[in-house]
């Protein structure tokens, strides 16, 4: 009898010995990722709308590019990196919002806005203005003829996906 128990008690030992290595070995699954590490990297202006109607003198037709690296962007042009700027997300917003701020002789120029990351497209919904005259950020993801927003639409450069605007 003794000699049954022991044998049920090993061989139930054993099993959850096998079960605690199987769980062990199971990989964790990554927390979600948030919008300042998924921002990370270089997007390319694909369409660029401003006051209603696409701009096509603009950031879109010479293939602007923006690198976002921690808390600073860098605007590239022609292959230029300019000096950077700097940014925040605010996530708990809806829809989210998006300032960047950068110096041009010891004033300092902001950007308001308002934004949506989906995968390798970035909307950004914006206006321009100073510390001293602070633009009035966007609420919506849209430009319109009586607004001074614009509407920039972005994929992730070496990236299959390409932002297309279908409505305003």
């Amino acid at each position: 009898m003794f000699r049954q128990v022991s044998t049920v008690v090993l061989v139930l030992l054993a099993a959850l010995g096998s079960l605690a290595v199987a769980t062990a070995e199971e990989p964790t699954p990554a927390p979600p990722r948030n919008d300042r590490e998924v921002i990370q990297g270089e997007w390319e202006v694909v369409t660029d709308w401003e006051a209603g109607g696409r701009d096509t003198s603009s950031f879109s037709s010479r293939g602007h590019i923006f690198v976002f690296e921690g808390a600073r962007i860098f605007p590239v042009d022609g292959g230029k990196r300019a000096d950077p700027m700097t940014f925040s997300l605010e996530t708990s917003k809806r829809p989210k919002q998006i300032d960047w701020t950068w110096k041009i002789e010891g004033i300092t120029m902001l950007v308001r806005g308002v934004y949506s990351l989906d995968g390798d497209v970035l909307r950004i919904a914006g206006v321009a203005g100073t510390d001293r005259d602070p633009p009035t950020r966007p609420t919506r993801l849209e430009s319109t003829k009586e607004s001074k927003h614009f509407l920039w639409e972005l994929s992730r450069r070496n990236s299959k996906a390409k932002a297309s605007v279908n409505s305003r």
